[in-house]
């Protein structure tokens, strides 16, 4: 049997997988295009927005939230440099869905120059 996450979650209370980036102090830390880190059963219902925690010193990302039995993006965050302070970025979902799914976060696009952490992502 498997229970939908409920929203939001943060990452230093989830266990680590094979696949992770790396995790840093309750944080995943991402460098590289392509980097992803999933999260099975998310609980989605009545959700039209995505919430994300993220700090860094550089610019350019583009982080993207997937779906992941279909790979369809639910959102994207252009994420400016944040001074090294966590900071919250929005986005609406591209299409709401409901009930307990399966989604990654990851750089579609990495930074100029330094990493990305992550801390948590709510939908709401």
């Amino acid at each position: 049997m498997y229970f939908a996450l409920p929203s939001p979650f943060r990452i230093g209370e989830l266990d680590p997988a094979a696949g992770y980036a790396s995790i840093k102090e309750g944080s995943i830390v991402s460098v590289q295009e392509g980097q992803w880190n999933g999260f099975r059963y998310v609980d989605l219902d009545g959700c039209s927005e995505a919430v994300l925690s993220v700090r860094t010193e550089a610019t350019g990302a583009v982080i993207d939230v997937k779906e992941l039995d279909s790979g369809l993006v639910l959102a994207s965050f252009n994420v400016v440099n944040t001074r090294g302070e966590w900071m919250e970025f929005r986005a609406p979902l591209e299409q709401p869905l409901t009930g307990g799914r399966s989604v990654s976060v990851g750089l579609r696009r990495a930074p100029d120059s330094g990493r990305v952490e992550f801390d948590w992502i709510e939908f709401v």
